[in-house]
């Protein structure tokens, strides 16, 4: 065996055949990974688990094995799960405030497009207990009895199921706009699909056949590689994901059209402003998912400790910053111009 660092010598390979000896020797290329070699998987398989001498277990990317960085992977561990913890007890009353109204005034709860963002609502509640638990483990290391695994694997299907209702919103707009008549129940039986969609996903990565997990010194959910089915899933799930995405955006593309050809035949084209900040929330909001799908599900990024800080924290902050703001950012603009062609 190579000669370890003295940054590494407390540490020991805790996988067959991916010691950090056999790491280095190798420069990370032909690492390992539960018999998978880890170039074929992106980032998901580019983890290490190794122990300490006294037998604590934790798993690093393996870009931060390196000389002296070791200790670098837990510099920015308080400040995500501070931003973690902090956002969620922000804006989950806000969102509690809005789903009240929703639900309770009988101006909103007769819309479909209120009933589906109440249920947006609803999705950011539960994505921010998630935050707050993993926050609590980036921050203190606070995992009981598996909490932040649990609710690792929630909230990445949350964001999935999050998409869904988002085309269904959009999907309920179109109508409006283009003055389709579709009884209401078809967006009840639309919304019961979405929670439908969260539960059977969230079933499938808590089997002994796939999952994620939780990685010290990484603040995005990491791939349970050990299971025989969780890259798979995981490809599946992106794909979905963007798919909807995309769809949401040309549904949303097609509104501002239609809101184009209604001014100009009637010869207001003078005013502009609503359909310009409908079509720039869209456009936005494409491009911000799409970079935190693309970034999370297919690329590697070169092995260097401090980018890959900055990108765990840059998606951390962001992903957050983002969950908690996006969906009622706009009802000023979207749902003054498209809930009232009821």
């Amino acid at each position: 065996m190579a000669k370890l660092e003295p940054a590494e010598q407390s540490l020991a390979a805790y996988y067959p055949r991916c010691n950090v000896a056999y790491a280095q020797k190798f420069g990370f290329e032909e690492l390992f990974v539960g018999g998978l070699p880890s170039n074929l998987t992106g980032r998901m398989l580019a983890n290490v688990q190794l122990h300490d001498l006294n037998g604590h277990a934790v798993c690093i990317p393996k870009r931060n094995i390196k000389k002296n960085n070791i200790p670098m992977a837990y510099n920015l561990s308080a400040l995500v799960g501070a931003t973690y913890m902090g956002l969620p007890l922000i804006f989950t009353p806000l969102y509690a405030r809005l789903i009240y109204i929703f639900l309770f005034n009988k101006n909103y709860r007769n819309l479909p497009c209120y009933v589906i963002m109440s249920h947006m609502g609803i999705a950011q509640i539960l994505l921010s207990i998630t935050y707050i638990g993993i926050g609590l483990f980036h921050a203190f290391e606070f995992n009981p009895f598996g909490m932040a695994n649990a609710f690792t694997k929630i909230i990445v299907q949350t964001i999935k199921m999050e998409a869904v209702l988002g085309f269904v919103l959009a999907l309920n707009r179109f109508t409006i706009m283009f003055g389709l008549e579709l009884p209401q129940f078809v967006f009840k039986i639309l919304i019961g699909f979405a929670w439908l969609f969260l539960i059977i996903a969230c079933a499938l990565f808590f089997t002994p056949w796939a999952g994620y997990t939780i990685v010290t010194g990484d603040y995005m959910p990491t791939l349970d590689v050990k299971l025989p089915y969780s890259f798979l899933l995981h490809t599946i799930g992106g794909f979905v994901y963007e798919f909807l995405l995309l769809c949401t955006l040309c549904l949303y593309v097609l509104i501002v059209i239609r809101l184009f050809y209604v001014k100009a035949r009637n010869k207001i084209m003078k005013d502009l402003k609503k359909e310009a900040k409908i079509m720039g929330y869209a456009g936005i909001r494409f491009v911000c998912d799409s970079l935190l799908s693309i970034g999370y599900h297919y690329i590697t990024l070169p092995n260097n400790i401090w980018l890959e800080q900055f990108r765990c924290a840059s998606f951390a902050l962001f992903d957050a910053l983002q969950q908690h703001q996006k969906r009622f950012s706009v009802l000023s603009t979207t749902e003054e111009h498209l809930c009232s062609y009821h």
